[in-house]
């Protein structure tokens, strides 16, 4: 049996989105999301983390009924987002949904929404496309 800690995550009031939980060079998890619902994990953090978390607004009230996961089997998505400084940006997703109309998963570059003083960058790996001025023309 894996070994998956249950983070406890806490969103501004009223917030509906997507969570995106990224990759960061931190020794505490930075569990409180911004406005654009973006938290900060570390790398144990993330490699360990498979289980639903607990998540409440910042008035206290117990989102769960509101979680919607990546698909049946895993809840968390695993994405990355392109370029800082030509390097790739992790993170774990899922969706707080208070209007079922709304999509489920939508991609987002999270390039110009993470703190990058402490967002952690990876080599792209071998099927990135690394946007330069070059590419950008053809």
């Amino acid at each position: 049996m894996l070994y998956s800690p249950t983070s406890t995550v806490i969103v501004p009031a009223n917030y509906s989105g997507k969570i995106d939980l990224v990759l960061a060079d931190i020794k505490e998890n930075i569990l409180t999301v911004d406005t654009n619902g973006i938290g900060y994990i570390n790398q144990w953090t993330f490699d360990k983390t498979y289980t639903r978390p607990i998540v409440i607004d910042g008035n206290g009230n117990n989102l769960d009924s509101l979680l919607v996961g990546f698909n049946p089997t895993a809840f968390y998505g695993v994405g990355q987002s392109c370029c800082i400084d030509k390097e790739q940006v992790y993170s774990k997703s899922f969706k707080i949904e208070r209007n079922k109309t709304e999509e489920t998963f939508k991609y987002r570059s999270l390039t110009d929404l993470v703190d990058r003083r402490i967002t952690k960058k990876m080599k792209p790996d071998r099927y990135t496309i690394i946007q330069t001025e070059t590419t950008a023309e053809n």
